[in-house]
């Protein structure tokens, strides 16, 4: 581990953090659902009072499945989706098919990610999804549909919440947990963890700690290197929290987290396997090393008056990423130019890719407190994001008239500032409760850009840009609810997203015929549903239809040297999203999830340069990057084992439908797939003992797709698949001391 981490981990290893007892957890992971308290409303509420498509899981439920990551909970959760091409630290999560591509380039997300209160990701600079990985959490929201008017302009379909586990003020706790794993035609995969609670002054200070590391073996192979397994990453993380609470009224709470990952492979394969070679393959064209950074500090306070809360949260993310690779992809084109060389080996470009950004975020809301028919809450949020990024394509060979050097040289700066003002109110009346939000925002984006490179300007001067944008966006929501009785709720809401345009930075790169700059996008939600309970508080379920008019829409597109982003029409989505879950009997639970969608152009636009050629999107056009089905399930059995042992037998399966890298089914294929995974589990005093086989059936399952993109001579990719991680054994040791 780098000597930043191994330092907060070893100061980890001295504090500590308050967990629930394992043994107690073991019976049932749903037989408590009536009581789940979210706080996606910025206020604690049941989850089936939020009147929402919202799915929580508790940290409980996320142990049994081992989720550990992002992308086990995009798994779990319909709706939800990563289409990225690459790796987990470059992921591009969608929610009810609001995407447009697989392609991120500098476009603000769709979904906001929250880690408690702290928005991760809320810049527009390029720097990709934060995988920050599950250990020690209470809870993950995730918020389907627009959440502009409490989260802002990174949630214009949806948000996913992070809640960690708070310190324990009053009781000491240990955990450790180590997991040992062999993935078939692949390499071994470890990872470890300790969790630890320490109160300092009893019921008034403690400090709690978590450390971590991940290694995951590899799957891809590069026969052009003869290399296995090239598709490695390594993650080690570490968690300091305190908490403060000197009396009834005020409650402190400082965290510093800190994370760095590696990615030793864009983890993509060649789509379809060359005849003879390996189903795991790649071309070798970029060999690439993606290194990740995040320290994130957030300080909480949370004041009690007697008849309102005041919260105020305070943060600062510093964020660095770096790609490090060499490009064979102009090595024919330049070989023939100098000498006529034909071989790979002779000669080859380097390529660095870097990118940063620092966030400060301060929100400060206050909230009406009581049971009275009134509830309110208003506040005010700013953001001040700044970010580099620098690009570099260089050739070792010598290239008559031009020479050697730098093909591609760019380098900018972003600087990002928002202002906000928000407030939303409920009045209840009987059984009906009504709600009305809006958020009043003033955005601004500067973006300063200079390139440079033979390709970019043919031996000439550099060339510099400077863009800027002013935004004043108003995100209202809307909701009525029914509370027909203790247990039942039906809601309707309207709610609008937005978010920022942006600048292609690399506009005119080898004469790319692409636009400057793009415009902002926006859309309004509109959603109907109804959530319960049953079974006397042993059976959840959630059904919700939703309505989507998206306007603007951002397109992530590509042409002969790169990708980049326009504007684009109109799209309708329409959707149903269900799920249930239920303590069916002493010994079984069981759940089912799932969702349905129909994404269309609405109005279309001529002439948009892709990596498939020019085309034209048309009304009726099917949106590109996202499956519109979706379906989750598990069944999880618990008994008594050998000795009277508590123990849990799991199944879970998630299906994906199929999506296209391009509109109306153009493009490569991807999705289309089943994967399902088995976990067995005992209980041993506080020591528990799992194994499990994850993609049980070694499904060859495509979750992103790339197309292949070349000019003449050049190719720049070939047809890429980014696939599943293929049958994973191994056992779990997790203890409590």
């Amino acid at each position: 581990m780098s000597s930043r981490i191994l330092r907060l981990a070893m100061l980890s290893v001295g504090f500590g953090a308050a967990i629930p007892a394992i043994a107690a957890d073991s019976k049932s992971t749903v037989a408590s659902l009536e009581d789940i308290v979210v706080t996606a409303t910025k206020r604690e509420e049941r989850l089936m009072d939020v009147p929402a498509s919202l799915v929580a899981e508790t940290g409980i439920e996320l142990s049994h499945r081992g989720a550990t990551q992002l992308q086990d909970i995009i798994d779990n959760t319909p709706g939800l989706y990563n289409s990225a091409p690459g790796p987990a630290q470059q992921a591009k999560i969608t929610i009810r098919g609001v995407t447009t591509g697989t392609f991120n380039g500098l476009q603000q997300s769709t979904v906001a990610l929250l880690y408690d209160d702290t928005p991760v990701d809320p810049g527009a600079d390029g720097a990709g999804t934060t995988n920050l990985r599950v250990v020690d959490i209470d809870h993950v929201e995730v918020l389907r549909g627009p959440q502009g008017t409490l989260f802002g302009s990174g949630s214009l379909s949806g948000a996913i919440r992070y809640v960690t586990a708070k310190p324990d003020l009053m009781a000491s706790m240990a955990r450790a947990e180590i997991t040992a794993a062999t993935t078939e035609q692949g390499a071994g995969s470890y990872n470890g963890n300790l969790v630890l609670n320490t109160p300092l002054i009893d019921g008034k200070l403690a400090v709690r700690s978590v450390a971590y590391y991940y290694n995951d073996g590899g799957f891809i192979n590069d026969p052009r290197t003869n290399r296995g397994n090239i598709n490695s990453t390594q993650t080690e993380g570490a968690r300091i929290a305190a908490r403060w609470r000197p009396n009834d009224r005020l409650t402190a709470d400082f965290t510093l987290m800190a994370q760095e990952s590696v990615d030793n492979s864009s983890a993509s394969a060649l789509d379809p396997t060359p005849a003879g070679g390996s189903h795991f393959q790649t071309d070798g064209i970029s060999e690439t090393v993606y290194r990740s950074s995040n320290r994130i500090f957030s300080l909480n306070l949370d004041y009690q008056f007697d008849h309102a809360s005041l919260v105020s949260n305070s943060t600062y993310h510093r964020r660095t990423g770096r790609n490090d690779g060499n490009e064979y992809a102009f090595v024919p084109l330049i070989s023939f130019l100098a000498s006529g060389f034909t071989s790979f080996e002779q000669g080859a470009g380097q390529a660095t890719f870097f990118v940063n950004g620092d966030y400060v975020t301060e929100e400060l809301r206050l909230a009406s407190k009581g049971t009275g028919p009134l509830r309110w809450t208003v506040g005010g949020f700013y953001l001040n994001a700044t970010g580099d990024l620098s690009q570099e394509n260089s050739s070792d060979l010598v290239i008559p008239y031009i020479g050697t050097g730098t093909m591609v040289d760019l380098v900018s700066s972003t600087k990002q500032k928002e202002l906000a003002a928000f407030g939303e109110a409920s009045y209840t009346l009987g059984k009906l409760e009504l709600t009305a939000g809006l958020r009043a925002s003033h955005t601004t984006l500067d973006y300063h850009a200079v390139t440079g490179g033979f390709l970019a300007v043919f031996g000439g001067p550099y060339h510099l840009e400077d863009f800027h944008e002013n935004d004043k966006p108003l995100t209202p929501h809307y909701s009525i609810s029914y509370h027909m009785n203790p247990d039942t709720t039906m809601y309707a809401s309207a709610s609008r997203g937005f978010r920022i345009g942006g600048v292609n930075i690399t506009s005119g790169v080898g004469g790319r015929e692409s636009p400057k700059t793009y415009g902002p996008d926006n859309l309004w939600n509109y959603e109907v549903g109804v959530k319960g309970h049953g079974l006397g508080g042993r059976m959840a379920y959630a059904l919700s239809v939703y309505d989507i008019d998206w306007k603007s829409i951002q397109v992530s597109l590509s042409n002969n040297f790169g990708n980049y982003t326009g504007n684009a029409g109109r799209a309708h989505l329409t959707g149903v999203e269900g799920q249930l879950d239920a303590h069916a009997t002493r010994w079984l639970d069981v759940g089912v999830s799932g969702s349905w969608a129909r994404n269309k152009i609405k109005e279309g636009v001529d002439g948009l340069i892709t990596a498939i050629g020019v085309i034209d999107v048309k009304a009726g056009d099917r949106l590109p990057a996202a499956p519109q089905r979706q379906l989750s399930a598990f069944l999880q059995g618990n008994f008594q084992a050998f000795g009277g042992h508590d123990a849990y037998a799991r199944l879970g399966a998630h299906y994906v439908g199929e999506a296209f890298t391009g509109f109306a089914g153009a493009g490569s294929r991807f999705g289309d797939y089943t994967e399902a995974d088995l976990r067995l589990g005992v209980h041993v005093g506080t020591t528990e003992f799992i194994a499990f086989v994850s993609n049980l059936t070694d499904v060859k399952g495509k979750q992103s797709a790339l197309d292949a993109q070349s000019l003449g001579p050049i190719t720049f990719n070939g047809q890429y698949a980014y696939y599943v991680r293929p049958r994973t054994v191994g056992l779990t040791l997790r203890t409590e001391f």
